[in-house]
Order: C-alpha cells, then structure tokens, then sequence
C-alpha cells in the first residue's frame, strides 16, 4: 500500500541507488565469482528498492532496502574486522568508507521518514 512520500524517502531513494552503483562497479572489479554474484545481487536488489521506493514508498520498498543496506554494512564491517572467509582483514579502502557512510545516511533518512510520516497527537 502506498505511502506519502517525503522528502526524506525520496533522498533515501537516491542514496540507495548511489550504493547500488557502488555495490556495482565493485562487482566488475571483484576477482571471485562469489563476489561478483553477491555484490551484484545486492546492486539488484538495491536499485529495484529504491525505484520502489521513489514511486510508492511502501512498506515493501522499505524492506529490500532495509536488507540491501543491511547485508551491506554487515558484510563491509565482517570483512575490515574478521576478513572475508578463507582470507585476512582487508585493510579500510574508499570503497569501505562510501559504503558505511551511504548505509549510516540510508539509516537516517529512512528514520527521518517514519518520524515524517507519523500522526501527531
């Protein structure tokens, strides 16, 4: 079911689709064919949220992204701490610092959009 869209929801929605672009141009690089399938699938994901996100801004819109940006930050902080499975700590990286920032930024403005959205009384 649609929801009012804000301007918070709207930023979000660019944001999610900077990350995807990121996630995807991360990918292309990426050496494995387990990464290049998990960064891509998350890309997807990412990019198909946000554009759900920027035409309805329904609950739905908010769970892929919710998840996109979730498995991101999770994976990002996992890989700079304990290091990737079989590998070592990667060392902090520009691609490390845009990605925990657009997720903290996504965070806020989706926080930002549910105070937006609530009825006040």
């Amino acid at each position: 079911m649609p929801r009012t869209r804000t301007r918070a929801s709207r930023w979000a929605a660019v944001a999610t689709w900077l990350l995807a672009l990121v996630l995807l141009g991360q990918a292309l690089r990426a050496e494995s064919t387990g990464a290049i399938v998990l960064e891509g699938s998350v890309a997807a994901a990412a990019a198909l949220g946000a554009t759900k996100m920027w035409i309805h801004n329904c609950f739905e819109s908010h769970l892929v992204v919710v998840l996109a940006v979730g498995a991101t930050l999770i994976g990002s902080v996992l890989s700079l701490t304990l290091g990737m499975p079989g590998g070592p700590v990667t060392p902090l990286t520009p691609f490390h610092v845009v990605v925990l920032a657009l997720g903290i930024a996504i965070g806020t403005l989706l926080f930002a959009d549910a105070r937006a959205r609530r009825p006040s009384g």
